[in-house]
């Protein structure tokens, strides 16, 4: 049973990398909360659009739809959180946004 053998083969992801995928990466800075609400709040916002928009009969679609968005808001909120050690402008990048938005 190759399974349980330690054969050595050539790996998609490092151990560091399954670390950095499935551990806690607690927000550093108050910059970083903030980008995790507004991601949030936009996805929110995007879903209650559609929901108020969307006829009754679009069911089906909806539910889809919210799914959709909320795999969005998590990858978004993922990527803020296991690299906010990067360069921290995109978070001010974010919130220029939300004011274009709502300007």
């Amino acid at each position: 049973m190759a399974f349980y053998t330690k054969e050595v083969r050539n790996k998609l992801m490092s151990e560091a990398e399954i670390d950095s995928q499935f551990d806690y990466h607690a927000p550093s800075t108050g910059d970083i909360v903030d980008a995790h609400e507004v991601t949030r709040a936009l996805f929110k916002g995007i879903a209650k659009a559609y929901n108020d928009a969307l006829p009754d009969a679009a069911g089906r679609e909806l539910a889809i739809l919210v799914t959709k968005l909320e795999e969005a808001m998590f990858w978004a909120n993922a990527a803020i959180a296991r690299h906010q050690d990067s360069d921290p402008s995109i978070y001010l990048d974010l919130h220029y946004f939300v004011e274009g938005l709502s300007g």
